[in-house]
């Protein structure tokens, strides 16, 4: 007989599933820094290339 995983989940304690939801949640918050911070640095990336960029155009002149 084969015992469903809803069934396993329905049995667990409390406390497991509530920690498990807890970790999943800091775990997408995390992501979502991450992509922010990834997002900032290309913009700072950006930033610098471009002047840089201006710096070397009037040097050349």
């Amino acid at each position: 007989m084969s015992t469903r995983r809803a069934d396993i989940n329905i049995d667990l304690p409390f406390s497991i599933v509530k920690k498990t939801s807890e970790l999943h949640r800091a775990r997408t918050v995390a992501e979502e820094k991450l992509f922010q911070s990834r997002a900032e640095l290309a913009l700072l990336s950006d930033a610098v290339t471009n002047q840089v960029g201006h710096i070397e155009f009037r040097e050349r002149l």
